[in-house]
């Protein structure tokens, strides 16, 4: 009889799957910082002098005569006028008026009366 051998064959196959990767991507962020300047520069300068004197001098017054003038007052009067102006007017009356009221009757029935 013959010898049976059990041969096992590689298949390849192509699996497909889905995989979530965390890849790290760098971000630029910009920061302002305050930076104080703390730099102080001393000089010397010179400043000009300036020397003010005052001297005394006579001087000759003359007299001085005021002078006033007058001047008339003007005094503005106004003239009030009074008008009698007609306005007329309109009245307004509310007035009865007697209504006619047509109504449509089944029969008339004339009665007779005695005097």
């Amino acid at each position: 009889m013959p010898k049976v051998v059990e041969v096992v064959r590689n298949v390849d196959k192509v699996v497909e799957v889905n995989k979530i990767i965390e890849v790290e991507k760098p971000v630029n962020h910009f920061i302002t910082q305050n930076n104080p300047v703390k730099v102080v520069v001393e000089k010397i300068v010179e400043v000009p002098r300036t020397v003010e004197r005052i001297k005394e001098v006579r001087v000759n017054i003359d007299k001085i005569i005021e002078k006033m003038v007058e001047v008339p007052k003007v005094v503005e009067v106004e003239k009030l006028v009074e008008k009698v102006v007609v306005v007329p007017r309109v009245i307004e009356k509310i007035v009865e008026v007697p209504q006619i009221v047509e109504k449509v009757v089944d029969r008339v029935v004339e009665v007779e009366r005695v005097r």
